[in-house]
């Protein structure tokens, strides 16, 4: 969860377009940069806001709900940090160690 509010926090973000992908551009004043495209999410069965929504989730569980853990979303005029319940299906962003 932190490591999504210190990218929200500390950065510039922009809806754009990449390769005919919508999503959120993040820009560090360093000059990195991060896409994370609108994938979209899952409820039971069925594929929501592909194009428009993007939800990805975080590292960290929900303290005194044991099925909730926190993510970070977006859409074109908005993003936020929040809880959801870890059936529901969300995209993730692998990160590696630089070791």
């Amino acid at each position: 969860m932190e490591q999504w509010k210190e990218l929200r926090d500390n950065t510039t973000g922009t809806w754009t377009v990449q390769n005919g992908v919508n999503g959120f551009l993040f820009t560090a004043s360093n000059g990195g940069r991060l896409f994370l495209p609108a994938a979209g999410y899952r409820r039971d069965e069925n594929l929501m806001g592909m194009g428009t929504d993007g939800i990805y989730w975080s590292s960290s569980l929900y303290v005194g709900i044991p099925d909730g853990a926190y993510d970070f979303g977006f859409t074109a005029s908005n993003n936020f940090v929040d809880l959801y319940y870890r059936y529901q299906g969300q995209s993730i962003r692998p990160v590696r160690s630089a070791q």
